[in-house]
This record gives C-alpha cells, sequence and structure tokens, in this order.
C-alpha cells in the first residue's frame, strides 16, 4: 500500500470516527430538551390537578361553614 492510500484511509477513518462523535454531541441537547420538555408538562398538569383539588376541597368546606 502507497503512502498516499495510506493517509487518504486515515484520514477517512479520522473523518468517519469525528462524525460518530459529532452526531452524539449535537444529539445530546435535543434529548435534553425533550426530557425537559415532559418534565414541564408532567409538573404543569400534576400541579394544576392539585390546585384544583385544593380548591374544589376548599369550596367542599367552606359551603359547610354555617353563619
Amino acid at each position: 500500500m502507497g503512502v498516499g492510500r495510506a493517509l487518504l484511509r486515515a484520514t477517512l477513518t479520522f473523518a468517519a470516527v469525528e462524525a460518530d462523535e459529532i452526531w452524539v454531541e449535537a444529539q445530546a441537547p435535543v434529548m435534553t430538551r425533550a426530557a425537559t420538555a415532559v418534565r414541564t408538562i408532567s409538573f404543569m398538569l400534576i400541579t394544576s390537578r392539585d390546585l384544583l383539588t385544593l380548591q374544589n376541597f376548599s369550596l367542599d368546606r367552606s359551603a359547610e361553614v354555617n353563619i
């Protein structure tokens, strides 16, 4: 194998490895963004459910108060 082919093979191998690493690094922010969105939505749903439960409980208790 000539020096030119060896350099070409080394360059292509290096480029393939670097491309894979860049793809993994580029994918991380997308996955983080998606996980954050899921956490935010679930927090909002749970919080709104808890607030509605508390509001219903408060309304039930206030209906029981006799003045």
